[in-house]
């Protein structure tokens, strides 16, 4: 069984079922890096148009050499064109984020374990119920398409996360992919706060016009996070000590902006990675850690999907401490 522990630091203690998605997911990596007609799969055919660029190329090189320079350099440029592309497009074909079904049930089953009542559609957006709030937050942000929506409870607290798909209304046309959290509780704030973190320039701006850049007295957490408040003392009654330790521990994994007003928390970042998505694994062959098919090798593999999964579960376990925190901090609710 997964360990529920209140108030200590989670311990993953996998059930059967994590195990045995561990073996599947292995298997599914194994496939991916070995898969039938390898030689034409997996970057052998490109290296086999390559090899004929290569006869052609010399063969043209000893017709132009001393009969036409201009020639020889132009088909010179073009042959590092075509070696450029070429290794680009092997690299590409092996790397990648994968919809693993194994790493999707595992996760689920973490879900599961730490969450009540846990509904979950792999097609579905989070903003039917938050569709306002979140326009009001991030105006320059249209929404394009959404899945993996997860809902459940926390105690007697509803949340909601996924994945979007958005694009800034006037400068993106490629939307890019976020995940979203929501918390809803039976009480109100206020004001708002909002947790900025301090190097990742590829999140969409926000106003803080209307805030105050205030500093708290933990100095590391003021290294990560920016603070922005239109009500000092209710943002310093939120950001307890132990509210910003639990913050520095899940910033591994969620990187993006905490928001905190009326009866709710938003989140809005990337799960680990921009374009990363909470039901993704990277089983790709550029995270092979030793090249080539050996024992030990598959060994080593397992225990770092092993070691995905477990911080996965140690994410999810925080975050909702978190929750559990605000409920539990009465200092902050207005009636």
């Amino acid at each position: 069984m997964l360990s529920k522990q209140k108030n200590r630091e989670p311990v993953f203690e996998p059930s059967d079922e994590i195990l045995s998605a561990i073996d599947e997911i292995e298997q599914e990596r194994y496939a991916l890096i070995n898969p039938p007609g390898k030689f034409m799969s997996n970057g052998g055919l490109e290296r086999f148009i390559v090899q004929c660029l290569c006869f052609v190329f010399i063969f043209f090189m000893l017709y132009f050499v001393g009969k036409n320079s201009f020639g020889f350099v132009f088909l010179c440029i073009c042959f590092i064109a075509l070696w450029c592309w070429v290794v680009w497009s092997i690299k590409s074909s092996q790397n990648g984020l994968i919809r693993s079904p194994a790493y999707t049930k595992s996760t689920l089953l973490i879900l599961e374990e730490l969450l009540d009542e846990v509904r979950y559609y792999q097609e579905g957006s989070i903003f039917e119920e938050y569709d306002y709030e979140f326009i009001e937050k991030f105006p320059q942000l249209k929404i394009t398409g959404a899945e993996d929506l997860v809902e459940g409870r926390v105690d007697n607290t509803n949340i909601s996360f996924g994945e979007i798909q958005c694009k800034e209304r006037w400068f993106s046309p490629i939307p890019t992919r976020y995940f979203c959290f929501f918390a809803d509780f039976n009480k109100y704030l206020k004001s708002n706060t909002i947790l900025s973190p301090t190097f990742m320039s590829s999140l969409p701006k926000i106003d803080t016009s209307s805030f105050k850049k205030i500093l708290l007295e933990d100095a590391s957490f003021n290294k990560k996070w920016q603070t922005y408040s239109q009500d000092e003392v209710e943002s310093r009654y939120i950001l307890t000590p132990s509210f910003m330790e639990k913050i520095l521990k899940i910033s591994k994994v969620f990187k993006g902006y905490f928001w905190f007003s009326g009866n709710s928390m938003m989140f809005l970042g990337y799960f680990r990675e921009k374009d990363n998505n909470l039901f993704d694994i990277d089983i790709s062959v550029n995270n092979t850690i030793t090249i080539g098919n050996y024992p030990d090798e598959r060994q080593m593999q397992k225990e770092y999907i092993y070691e995905y999964i477990k911080e996965t579960y140690i994410a999810i376990h925080q975050l909702k401490s978190i929750v559990n925190e605000l409920n539990l901090n009465t200092i902050i609710w207005k009636s």
